[in-house]
């Protein structure tokens, strides 16, 4: 059986400053291994399509994500690099 594929691209500009933005096209969860954030910095969520509501679009704030993240079916991520 094949592992469900997804979609993710960072983009990152010198002197600081990345977005990491992943896509799910799948009818079912699929786990994204998210690259490591530039040097300082951790990924902080801005937007996640699978979350009800207004979580969906609210910053991940104090929590800072890193690893693995699990995208919900049907999703897109958008992830932001702030300062540690």
């Amino acid at each position: 059986r094949m592992r469900p594929r997804s979609v993710s691209r960072t983009a990152a500009r010198e002197g600081g400053g990345a977005v990491y933005v992943g896509f799910n096209p799948h009818p079912g969860p699929v786990p994204l291994s998210l690259p490591e954030p530039p040097r300082g910095a951790a990924w902080a969520r801005a937007i996640d399509t699978a979350l009800v509501g207004p979580d969906g679009a609210t910053p991940s704030g104090g929590v800072r994500l890193g690893g693995e993240y699990e995208l919900g079916a049907k999703a897109a991520l958008v992830l932001v690099a702030v300062a540690e």
